[in-house]
């Protein structure tokens, strides 16, 4: 029930498709880490020191086989 609170909705397109999707609380940090389009070093430091402790290695792959992740540069 989103009238309880607490809970992500991450809202997204793949062509014209849209999509929505819960992610976990590890997933909604490394997506808020992505937007602010920080460095991928200082994102996998920062998460890794987070209270989480987010291993962003291992949660990479999942986003780029759900299509989060389309793209990136050097």
């Amino acid at each position: 029930n989103l009238d309880e609170g607490g809970i992500q909705l991450f809202l997204w397109r793949n062509g014209y498709d849209m999509r929505i999707e819960l992610p976990t609380k590890e997933e909604w940090q490394l997506l808020k880490a992505f937007q602010a389009e920080n460095r991928f070093e200082a994102i996998c430091q920062d998460l890794a020191a987070d209270e989480l402790a987010i291993d962003v290695a291992s949660e990479l792959p999942q986003f780029v086989q759900r299509g989060w992740i389309a793209r990136f540069s050097i």
